[in-house]
């Protein structure tokens, strides 16, 4: 967690330039038994007129108080210790947090407990000048400031943005008023809520936070923004609103959903904001910065959705087209017994330009005209389909299989897992599962791997013998029917409090068949498996169809794990024979994780892999015989 707070905290005090802490050194303590000791993490020290000097600083060994001089006048300053407000149980979900990369809700750090984060808050007397800021051994640059001037009005810069409906979007709405906790983020939230003619969100950060830091921080941090964007704008106002527009912009992911897509502070930005508020910059340097700070963001992002799971059906559906997986409805009903193992990814793009464009996704080394080309207009997202891609295990090729993916005239390569994954004693291991997509990473082109589950789910397939002897190590599923069977195991957090049990809301979904015609397992850790379809959102959310109660799965809970056997249906079993798979699991804590692909928050059911089931043997049997498929 103090890696997520540090994330977004070294801007508060101003443009950090210095260096990482040392070994022995953290924003929370001590590390390693040395000397107590306090160091800044900025470079330069702003302070606006009107405000208070605040510093986050580095704390190492048991420091007591503070001493803070600028020139050769002794400050007023209080040092002030932050911890993440306590919740009932573990700390829960937080997912308009995890989208905006933001840090958590913090307040005074209490007895005993051990803070993430430190600052030094000082009264400056309105006659001191720049000069040199001295906290205990170390010294920054001091410049002072006139009051900050307001933030530049905006208007966003893009066509074909539905102002009312971002207005009534409540997801654009839930992620502005969590902004508001981040001191970093506040003025973000502010800016798009008075472009956006949205009513600002209260401005209160912690009700918990009786010292007001985070207050005084997040006033810091606009006021920093403000005089930057004032003096761009100043010299060259359509570059202002292209820096101003990318720093709050909006993409809308269609379905009415419009969210938040954030670039994270970074080193071109650090850059870019330490020249803009440097009066000895020539504003040529200023200008220069800023330009290189936009272009050094992508044009466009691109992710693959699912690579095995869209399959012609035996009836059309009312899905909207060009976005079959991100919200499939009435779906028609597959011939599943009669499909072809093809391989059809789908990809989602976002286009950051300004005007429309037009995207496409294709197998990388495939000539000939694009599957099915698709408009997407400027801060918009899009889902494209590329063209059946053949199985790599039956060809010889080097490296992934790779799907490259056109946004307008931008190239994006992503590996697709085109090849059936084998299924063979003592089973075929799933997993990990990946936590949901941010803003931060699709506004960085949604390039970086995707992360881990915080708590570890697995899963294992494997087929029972005609007896009901089970061939696979897993623990004592011998009682397990006969057929195929995905075993599940689900770390789950420690308990804290006496309320609702976090394993009472802990819950997987085995999807299986084809993405186009949506059809989930639900299973917990009480064992009561109930089956899932999947209705039309208007707004995009994961909505199922009322679920039945199909059976129960024999379960088992632990201290720290729940783990169940659940059965495959017939049914689910294609030609080959084959299964189309994917999972997702909404922990006790209620964070979202999935297989084999990273989903958006909002995005019903994963892709899909395909698992061939027909190299399954066990000595004496033969491919191709009932008994070998479990059908």
């Amino acid at each position: 967690m103090a890696a997520l707070v540090l994330s977004v905290l070294p801007l508060l005090g101003g443009c950090e330039s210095s260096p990482a802490a040392s070994p022995g050194e953290s924003a929370h303590g001590p590390e390693v038994n040395l000397p107590a000791a306090i160091r800044p993490r900025i470079g330069v020290a702003h302070v606006f007129d009107g405000q208070p000097l605040i510093v986050p600083v580095y704390v190492q060994g048991r420091v007591e108080g503070v001493s803070v001089s600028a020139g050769s006048i002794t400050l007023d300053a209080k040092l002030h210790a932050l911890s993440p407000t306590p919740t009932a149980e573990a700390p829960g979900v937080d997912p308009d947090g995890a989208w905006l990369g933001a840090s958590p809700s913090l307040r005074a750090a209490q007895p005993g407990e051990d803070p993430v984060a430190w600052f030094i808050v000082a009264q400056v007397p309105v006659d001191i000048r720049d000069s040199s800021l001295r906290i205990g051994d170390h010294s920054v640059p001091l410049v002072m400031h006139a009051p900050a001037p307001p933030l530049p009005s905006l208007r966003p810069p893009v066509r074909g943005l539905a102002i009312r409906a971002m207005q009534q979007s409540k997801h654009l709405l839930a992620a502005l008023q969590r902004a508001q906790l981040d001191p970093a983020l506040r003025w973000r939230a502010q800016s798009l809520s008075v472009a956006l003619e949205i009513p600002p969100p209260s401005d209160v950060i912690s009700p918990t936070d009786s010292s007001g830091v985070l207050d005084a921080a997040a006033l810091h941090h606009q006021s920093l923004w403000s005089a930057a964007l004032n003096r761009l704008s100043i010299l060259d106002a359509a570059l202002a609103t292209d820096v101003h527009w990318r720093l709050v912009s909006v993409v809308s992911f269609g379905h009415g959903i419009y969210m938040p897509v954030w670039p994270a502070p970074d080193e071109a930005m650090t850059r870019m904001l330490e020249t803009l508020l440097d009066a000895g910059a020539p504003d040529e340097q200023a200008l220069t910065m800023a330009r290189a700070w936009v272009e050094s963001l992508p044009d466009a992002a691109a992710w693959i959705i699912d690579d095995a799971g869209w399959i012609a059906l035996a009836q059309p559906t009312r899905s909207t087209p060009g976005e079959p997986s991100l919200s499939p409805s009435a779906p028609g009903v597959p011939d599943l017994a009669q499909s072809v193992n093809e391989f059809q990814p789908i990809a989602a793009v976002v286009n950051f330009l300004e005007g429309r464009v037009i995207a496409w996704a294709h197998a990388a080394g495939d000539v000939g005209p694009p599957a099915e080309p698709l408009p997407v207009e400027s801060f918009s997202s899009q889902t494209v389909k590329a063209g059946p891609m053949a199985d790599s295990s039956r060809r010889s090729l080097g490296g992934p299989p790779m799907l490259q993916i056109r946004v307008g005239g931008t190239s994006i390569t992503r590996p697709a897992i085109a090849t059936s994954l084998a299924a063979a004693p003592p089973g075929l291991l799933i997993g990990p599962l990946h936590a949901d997509l941010t803003g931060w990473a699709i506004a960085a082109g949604a390039n970086a791997p995707p992360m881990a589950s915080p708590l570890g789910t697995k899963a294992l397939l494997y087929r029972n013998t005609a007896s009901g002897e089970a061939h696979t190590g897993a623990p004592d599923e011998s009682s397990a029917p006969t057929g195929w069977t995905l075993y599940v195991e689900c770390a789950t957090a420690p308990r804290r409090g006496e309320s609702e049990t976090t394993e009472v809301r802990d819950q997987v979904r085995i999807w299986i068949g084809p993405s186009n015609a949506p059809r989930a397992l639900r299973v917990g850790p009480n064992g009561a498996v109930f089956e899932e379809g999947v209705r039309e959102s208007r707004f995009g959310e994961r909505q199922y169809a009322p679920p039945k109660l199909i059976g129960t799965a024999r379960a088992h809970i632990q201290a720290d794990r729940w783990s169940a056997w659940v059965s495959i249906p017939a049914s689910a079993i294609e030609a080959g024979p084959s299964l189309r798979l994917g999972i997702d699991r909404v922990d006790g804590l209620g964070r979202h994780s999935a297989w084999p692909r990273p989903m958006l928050p909002w995005q019903i059911g994963p892709g899909r892999v395909i698992v061939d089931l027909s190299t399954w043997t066990l000595p004496g049997e033969h491919l191709g015989t009932t008994e070998s498929t479990g059908r």
